[in-house]
């Protein structure tokens, strides 16, 4: 089985990504049609990890490799031409995304999604959304291209065009965000509601809770450093014992779990057994509701875990801003809405940059109620 050389993959990626960063991704290559430019275009800006990744995974293997065939999703045992874009995707593309302001999302295994785990790109993959079927034929289009024409220049132009696209998206997301110099706490509740309305797995709801208790530590003291994982990684993967960790001194002394959704028994006792193992005795579970049926259950559960030393919270993120920013007066919300925008810029789409933006300029016009 044929295998790309990850260290050679990764000095092309740098290589090629300089060359469209000098230009300023201004320069597209001839070699490229329109119709393949514009397929391109519709994958980048899916904003779906499937397609985000897997075009430049695909491409810069068979640039590193051009006996490899760009098609294969899975490695097999007898064709030389097939390979594990899976892993190859974890080592190499996945740290250069990290490395780029998670320019093509935040996921640490792209390639676990159903559609991609099987042996092949096709236009028409089982077991997919209708909405999908567009971009899977983009994305076959693309690298059936690729593979019939076989020219290692075609084939590097063609990841040229990706990378150059990639850097035009980077660019978009510099958002400009308008610099309030009032806000109400009215107001700020009304933009965490607007926020969280737009959110998509999870992540408005992490970077607005990760705003919140940087604040709460530095208004109130109560910790320096608050960690926080990407919305799209598992607590195991990212080590640590939560969505977020409030650290004083280097150890965690709060620990908060967050969900967009209403939580299950299931949820408590999961959150039960990862405090237990680190030792924590402070945590809140940050969600909307809990489940009817398992109510009785859950506080229960709340009532054992202080039996055993563990104190969990149960509240949703507007009744926390709307004590915590009431305490910290004008200056906490106007600090808070800064580093919503600060999060956001990290961690989340360019639509949710996009949102914060313009839910901002409603404040600043005076139409945020219309």
């Amino acid at each position: 089985m044929a295998s790309p050389d990850r260290e050679r993959a990764r000095g092309i990626l740098n290589d090629v990504w300089q060359e469209v960063s000098d230009e300023d991704g201004k320069a597209y290559s001839r070699e490229v049609s329109p119709a393949v430019r514009a397929n391109i275009a519709q994958l980048l800006k899916s904003e779906a990890v499937s397609f985000t990744y897997s075009l430049p995974t695909q491409l810069l293997g068979k640039v590193t490799h051009p006996e490899l065939d760009c098609l294969c999703l899975q490695r097999g045992e007898n064709e030389e031409s097939q390979w594990d874009p899976r892993s190859f995707a974890a080592s190499v593309v996945v740290p250069w995304v990290d490395d780029n302001e998670h320019v093509l999302g935040t996921s640490k295994d792209p390639y676990v999604s159903n559609p991609l785990r099987q042996a092949r790109v096709v236009p028409n993959p089982p077991n997919v959304r209708t909405n999908t079927l567009p971009l899977w034929q983009a994305l076959h289009e693309v690298l059936s291209d690729v593979e019939a024409r076989n020219d290692p220049n075609y084939t590097l132009a063609v990841l040229r065009e990706v990378l150059r696209q990639t850097h035009e998206i980077l660019k978009s997301r510099q958002f400009n965000y308008p610099k309030l110099t009032r806000v109400s706490l009215e107001q700020t509740l009304l933009l965490v509601r607007r926020l969280l309305e737009a959110s998509r797995e999870g992540e408005h709801g992490m970077s607005l809770a990760a705003a919140l208790f940087k604040v709460i530590g530095r208004r109130f003291g109560l910790w320096d450093e608050v960690r926080r994982q990407a919305s799209t990684t598992a607590d195991q993967a990212s080590g640590m014992t939560a969505d977020l960790e409030c650290r004083r001194h280097g150890e965690t002394v709060y620990s908060v779990e967050i969900k967009e959704r209403t939580i299950k028994l299931s949820d408590v006792v999961a959150f039960d057994e990862k405090l237990s193992r680190g030792g924590l005795t402070e945590a809140l579970i940050n969600t909307p509701g809990v489940a009817s049926s398992d109510a009785e259950g859950i506080r229960n559960r709340i009532r054992l875990m202080w039996g055993r030393g563990i104190n969990l919270y149960s509240a949703n993120i507007e009744e926390i801003v709307s004590v915590t920013l009431s305490l910290a007066g004008e200056a906490g919300r106007l600090e808070f809405v800064a580093e919503v925008g600060n999060q956001l810029d990290e961690f989340a789409r360019p639509s949710g940059k996009a949102a914060w933006r313009d839910h901002l300029k409603s404040i600043l016009d005076g139409t945020e109620f219309g």
